[in-house]
């Protein structure tokens, strides 16, 4: 379930922040600049993810594979038929994992040797390295396969991030308190330096009355900042550029 239209949404920011329907203030471009930017968080810090699959062409090493409006290639998938990995299904490398298997006899369990399992594994990441099918993804939507593939047709597949939510009113319950604590920091930030910083009222008799509304709307602003950085995913290497 969406959160509320962009009318709803732009009435209840109003009111977090102080104001009733003080547009002279608080104008509506204001109020959707604040809602836009808390949408852009939310869909940078929790994208979709999703598969897409290009073919091969023989002998073509670089594929720009992101479709339109997506943010970025993660994770290539490039099968074993595009590469000359078939050799490790060889009868040696059966033979030792049949080794490093635990054995059950009569009920006794004879657990591998941690030494030659080491060694194992140590081989099967160097071959992999060196013979092995790999990827590199550069810019974000440029897949580079290594080595280039010698024939044409053969599927590659790919995860990829793209935005979650197209507008505003698309905004579900599950993120909404992640939305709505960002709109209200974008919004108490820009009215503390802004005409909310409104310092001193002046009367033509001269009478002033001394406010601290600029304070006020920039302690909200670290509360709200604080709270949505308490809401983010755990940190990982894609989080700030998903």
């Amino acid at each position: 379930m969406a959160v509320g239209t962009e009318a709803q949404q732009r009435a209840w920011l109003r009111r977090a922040v102080g104001h009733q329907e003080d547009t002279a203030l608080i104008s509506n471009d204001l109020l959707d600049d604040a809602l836009d930017a808390a949408l852009l968080e939310v869909n940078r810090h929790w994208p979709l993810k999703l598969f897409g699959s290009f073919l091969t062409v023989a002998d073509q090493q670089q594929y720009t594979v992101l479709p339109a409006g997506a943010y970025k290639v993660v994770e290539v998938y490039w099968p074993v038929v595009c590469s000359s990995t078939t050799w490790l299904n060889s009868a040696f490398q059966v033979e030792l994992e049949d080794l490093l298997g635990d054995t059950d006899e009569l009920g006794f369990r004879y657990p591998a040797e941690p030494a030659l399992e080491a060694a194992y594994f140590r081989w099967q990441a160097y071959t992999r390295k060196f013979f092995g099918a790999s990827s590199f993804i550069q810019s974000n939507n440029v897949v580079r396969l290594i080595p280039y593939p010698t024939t044409a047709g053969d599927t590659v597949y790919f995860l990829y991030t793209t935005p979650r939510f197209a507008t505003v009113e698309d905004v579900d319950e599950t993120h909404e308190r992640q939305y709505r604590a960002f709109a209200q920091f974008q919004l108490h930030n820009v009215l503390s330096t802004g005409r909310g910083s409104l310092q001193e009222v002046r009367s033509e008799l001269g009478v002033s009355v001394r406010t601290r509304a600029a304070l006020s709307h920039k302690e909200a602003a670290d509360r709200w900042e604080t709270r949505f950085q308490g809401m983010l995913p755990m940190l990982q290497t894609s989080r700030n550029s998903p």
